[in-house]
């Protein structure tokens, strides 16, 4: 019974080309979708309150949140932030 795969062999120059042919596309693609959703690019009417476009700046959850909020946050993390960050 076959198990469905099929084994190719590749040479290893080609082998490196593909990799590095990959490596490329992926880093266009990458740097596309960057281009693609940079917040200039996104229309004004698409941005703010409410919308799915928010803004993201570090920080700005200090001025966003009210104090209960700020501390649920804290309480639901604190194990996430000991563990990955030793706060």
């Amino acid at each position: 019974m076959a198990s469905g795969r099929i084994t190719v062999a590749i040479p290893a120059a080609n082998r490196n080309v593909m990799a590095t042919s990959t490596r490329r596309f992926w880093k266009e693609l990458a740097g596309r979708i960057v281009r693609e959703n940079s917040w200039r690019n996104i229309p004004e009417e698409k941005k703010g309150t409410g919308k799915f476009y928010r803004k993201a700046q570090v920080g700005s959850w200090r001025e966003d949140l009210r104090p209960e909020e700020t501390r649920l946050v804290e309480e639901i993390t604190a194990s996430i932030l000991e563990r990955f960050y030793s706060i």
